[in-house]
Parts: structure tokens; sequence; C-alpha cells
């Protein structure tokens, strides 16, 4: 049996961002891939055309607490078939045609076909990224290549995929980034870190939150009681217990006027005020108002909102596209996205609650039409594969 680090099961979670769960939908006549397909709308029938023939699903059943009791996950197809004719412990999401299986002998990889390509021999994966996946052997990381060879020897006390050409890595408590070859480009000094992203790691020292460059060099200094990814060229970081932007260059490009604040995703971000979010541009003119008391940012033209109890979809001009129906909603992502009904919920890092056991899930496209039902999983993202 595989030794099993729930530390870096949380961790794994937190960076494969892979879907879990989607079963059992409701369609007239055969399950072929057929993209003309009729689904059932909240009782009523609509043509859905959307060919969701390339996007692959990792399938994992139950959640945390059944994780591990038995072979019972799997992988998908976008219309919820399952693939393969496997079913393993864990599965991970496809990324450059390859995906992390686990089978009670260890963790491996299959491809887009279901057949095993690296044998699962360790303890735990990752996803593979510009070529290489961090993998675990023996409480330590390291690196093989798409052929199963090991390329940066197993040395780090944790370690996560490459983003912009650098993985992020640990080792006796300090945090770093090292390069495709196991070069260190940013030292291995900083008691906190996180991914690339635009250039750009937030790293932490003395519970203080600054940025390196990709040459490892510290950018933006270590003065901000928090600080997240960039995103549009703007980063969120917190300074007197309100939050504001700053450019890659550091310069305060939005005061520091907001309860909490998100990232910019289409040109908009949700921030908070007075237990109220709202929308602002990058030139911080607020362009939906403070009128909503939850939401996610924007994504392919919709963001999620709750509004009297219930989340919904509205459009970067305000107008509702989705109505005010679930107890719970996510991004869209390859026109897809993740409702909830009946749900309970918990806390997301005291910010936003999310469901914490699913009676009804949904995936929606951007009509409001039910694509998939009868889903759990623990983020919302699912994979696209180069077409058969």
């Amino acid at each position: 049996m595989v030794k099993i680090s729930v530390r870096n099961t949380i961790i794994f979670s937190m960076l494969t961002l892979s879907i879990i769960g989607c079963v059992n939908r409701k369609i007239n006549g055969d399950s072929s891939n057929s993209p003309t397909e009729t689904v059932e709308v909240l009782g009523l029938e609509v043509p859905d055309t959307t060919d969701y023939s390339n996007i692959i699903i990792a399938v994992n059943k139950g959640g945390f607490e059944l994780l591990f009791d038995s072979p019972e996950s799997y992988f998908a197809d976008g219309y919820g078939t399952p693939l393969f004719n496997k079913r393993y412990v864990r599965v991970g999401v496809f990324s450059e045609g390859l995906a992390m299986i686990e089978e009670e002998d260890g963790c491996g990889f299959i491809n887009t076909k279901g057949e095993v390509v690296i044998p699962c021999v360790y303890d735990d994966a990752m996803q593979f990224s510009e070529g290489i996946a961090p993998v675990e052997k023996d409480d330590k990381w390291g690196f093989i290549d798409m052929n199963g060879k090991v390329v940066i020897p197993f040395q780090y006390d944790h370690a996560g995929y490459l983003k912009e050409g650098l993985s992020l890595v640990e080792q006796d408590g300090k945090w770093g980034h090292i390069n495709a070859k196991g070069e260190i480009i940013v030292p291995l000094v900083y008691d906190k870190a996180r991914s690339f992203s635009e250039g750009r790691a937030v790293v932490v020292r003395d519970k203080k939150y600054g940025y390196v460059n990709t040459q490892g060099e510290l950018v933006i200094p270590c003065i901000y009681e928090r600080g997240w990814e960039f995103s549009e060229g703007l980063s969120y970081v917190r300074k007197n217990k309100k939050w504001g932007y700053i450019n890659l260059e550091g310069e305060v490009v939005l005061p520091f006027v907001y309860d909490e604040a998100w990232p910019f995703k289409d040109g908009l971000a949700s921030v908070e005020k007075d237990g109220k979010n709202g929308f602002i541009n990058t030139a911080g003119e607020i362009i939906l108002p403070f009128i909503y008391k939850e939401s996610y940012g924007f994504s392919e033209g919709l963001a999620p909102i709750k509004k009297d109890r219930k989340w919904g979809y509205i459009n970067t001009k305000g107008e509702v596209v989705i109505p005010f129906i679930y107890d719970f909603a996510r991004e869209f992502s390859e026109g897809l996205a993740i409702v909830e009904k009946s749900a309970k919920r918990r806390s997301r890092f005291g910010r936003i609650l999310e469901p914490r056991r699913r009676d009804t899930t949904y995936i929606i496209n951007k009509s409001g039409k039910v694509v998939i039902e009868d889903c759990e999983y623990f983020s919302p993202k699912w994979s696209k594969v180069e077409p058969k």
C-alpha cells in the first residue's frame, strides 16, 4: 500500500485544480457523444449544440474522507460518460496528454487512451507542465520527464509543477524556485512562497509579503500584510488591514480602501466595502455598484454573484444572464461552470462560503442549460485535451 500524506494530498488538490466527480446526465435517446443532444433543464428540454468531446474530467469519488477506501475514481468525458473502463484509487487532471493515476501500489501516469505510460511506483505525483512532473518517493520530491526518467533528484520536502518555467520548492522549511534543469533561481531563503504569475511570485519573510522576478531578484519589498498572484498586470495586497492594488513595478495603482479584494479578470475586479461587493475597473472606477452579498470574478464574460441568499450570473453590464436560483456557483471554464442546489456550506479561508456536501450539483453552460448533473468536486476546473 502507498503511504498517504494528508499534507501532500491537500497540496495536490490545491495545485492541480481538477474537477471531482461528474456522473449521470439526463439525456433523451442514447448516450453517444453527439454534440447535438437534448438535455433536461429545470424541467424543460432544450437543444445543446456545444461539443465537449475533447474535455476529460477527473472523477475522484467520495471526497477526502472516502478517497482511499476503495478504487472508485475514474475519468469521464465532457458529457459525463466514463472512460477507459477502469477504476483507480485517485486520479488527476490531464495535462500535456498525461494524467496522474493512483493504484494500490502507487502513483503513475496514463495517456488519453487510458494506457499506463509511467508505472505506478511513486508515493504521490502532480501534473505535467513544460515536459516534467513533480513526483514523491520516500518523503522526498523530485521530477521526471514524460518517459519516466528522473531529471531532478529526490531532494525536496515539497515541489510544485512548473509555471512560467519555474517550480516552487521547499527544503528544510525554506522556499524558493528552481528551473527545469534543477538550477536554483530564487534562493531557498523565504518562509513561504507561491508560484509565478506574469513574471512575479509572492515571497514571505518575517510575516511580510513581497515579490520576486524570474531572475530571483526581490523587486517588490516584503512590506505587505498579505499578497496574491498578479492578474492582468495588477495584484491585490493588504496594508493596515485594507486592500489595494499594485502593478508589476510595485507602484500603488489603486489605494488601500477595500475590506476585501479579488483579482482582475476581463478588466474587472470584485471588491468589498461595508459588507457589500461591487466591481471596479483598473482605473478604480465603480462599474457595477456595491449591492451584492458575495461574488467571484469574471471569467469568459460572466461572474457568479450572490444576492438574496441565491447565486446566479451577470455579464459585464450587470445584466442577469442566469437567474439567482442556485445555492452556490463558480466561475466558467471552457464554457462550463459548476452550480449547487440544497448544499450545506462551510467557510473557505474565512472569505467565501462554499458547499460542504453537495446534495444536487450541476454543470451548466452559458445559457444556464444543464449539461451534466449529480457531481462532486473539489475545485471547478477540468482539462481540454487534443482531439483524437
